[in-house]
């Protein structure tokens, strides 16, 4: 029988593996990670009913009660604090000042393997092959190693810890010659951030010194050439500890221009091709069972034109796809599934009884069925973040009711 786990959404867990600074909240200043925080509702369907939630703040109990009916349970809900609240939940956890407060080893499943989370869990993987697993440079070693030539992007790797900003600068100008625009990425960057766009005129030099510090701080940076977008995917698997790792689905991924998440689809015709990309990318995926990983691990893919696939980057983690999949096994797993974010703009409170009763009349609409998961509001400013998942026959509709609710007004 499996031990009651403590279920930890610390999506931000790369800028913790890259060392980067905490993000702290003021009253003044609410940033985007403010909300994303209150969204750990996300992680539901992946639960237990024995196992428990770590929660910045106890949801609306509408939102909850509706919840528990379409999941059939709900887990313990666990709530903390910390003086200080930050983008990076592990840390703010070791820092909790009231609720909840890890003491000793605990049975934990985190977002993502970080440093915080091995502090307080009796059982985490090697944060070194964790690390290594995740970093951009290691996808495009993997790439090279193991796939075709049709799954590659022309990249490169600058080591640069021992060069000067002009060397730096010319062998940037030297992947552009050879291959036009280009991405210059971060080795922990993650859902665009860390992450920036090479273009002759475009480039400053308070751009070419962040680019330098990255590189010298993680010993180099990744060069990618942008190439076109036809979709984006996501490969979802598990590594269990024992067998053949287990190829759940493959999902849509919608990014902004800044390359921002947007949301996840799933589709039942979609799945046809998850024998061919076991397939193809076997080699891959076998080197890193070999190397001992286990647990969720998500493939970013582009699809280049139609049918042509490209392999972008490895998560050892969950992901958003992930997240969409289980919604979608749990709610509906025979339509249309979309997963997605929405921030909305309004300059009073959002009472979720109002939105649900909105959300009820486009069902009627759309004959589609939406679940709201997260609904979070800050005192602060007239902004307001909604998670939702939309089950749907028409993919048409789906624009439709995603500007609807968009522009929600009570």
């Amino acid at each position: 029988m499996k031990s009651p786990k403590l279920w930890v959404y610390n999506y931000d867990f790369e800028f913790e593996l890259a060392g980067r600074a905490r993000l702290f909240s003021s009253a003044q200043k609410v940033s985007p990670w403010y909300y994303l925080n209150r969204t750990a509702c996300n992680l539901l369907p992946l639960m237990e009913p024995e196992d428990s939630l770590l929660l910045y703040e106890h949801p609306d109990s509408s939102l909850l009660h509706t919840l528990e009916k379409k999941l059939g349970f709900l887990p313990h809900l666990t709530t903390f604090s910390s003086s200080r609240e930050s983008n990076a939940i592990g840390q703010d956890l070791l820092n909790s000042t009231s609720g909840y407060k890890p003491s000793g080893k605990i049975s934990l499943s985190p977002w993502g393997w970080s440093p915080s989370m091995a502090q307080i869990s009796a059982e985490s993987p090697s944060l070194e092959k964790i690390k290594r697993l995740n970093s951009k440079s290691e996808s495009y070693s993997l790439r090279q190693r193991h796939l075709s030539a049709d799954w590659q992007i022309p990249s490169e790797i600058i080591h640069v810890r021992k060069l000067f900003l002009k060397n730096f600068e010319e062998q940037l100008k030297k992947f552009y010659e050879k291959y036009g625009d280009f991405y210059v990425k971060h080795a922990f960057g993650a859902s665009g951030k860390l992450l920036d766009y090479y273009s002759p005129g475009r480039v400053s030099s308070k751009k070419l010194k962040t680019w330098l510090h990255w590189a010298k701080r993680e010993g180099g940076i990744l060069l990618e050439q942008a190439i076109p977008i036809h979709q984006e995917w996501g490969l979802q698997l598990h590594f269990p500890p024992k067998g053949k790792p287990i190829f759940l689905a493959l999902t849509q991924l919608f990014s902004d221009l800044e390359q921002s998440y947007q949301g996840s689809m799933i589709r039942i015709q979609d799945q046809s091709m998850l024998g061919k990309m076991e397939e193809e990318l076997s080699p891959l995926i076998e080197q890193i069972q070999n190397d001992g990983y286990q647990g969720p691990l998500g493939i970013d893919l582009i699809e280049s034109s139609p049918g042509k696939f490209k392999l972008l980057e490895i998560n050892a983690r969950y992901t958003m796809g992930r997240v969409a999949y289980e919604w979608h096994q749990k709610i509906n797993p025979y339509g249309i599934g979309y997963f997605s974010n929405l921030f909305l703009r309004y300059p009073k409170s959002i009472a979720f009884k109002l939105l649900q009763k909105f959300c009820t009349q486009l069902e009627k609409q759309y004959f589609c069925k939406i679940t709201l998961i997260n609904l979070v509001s800050s005192e602060s400013l007239p902004v307001h973040l909604i998670t939702l998942f939309l089950s749907l026959e028409k993919q048409e509709h789906l624009i439709k009711i995603r500007n609807q609710l968009k522009f929600f007004s009570p």
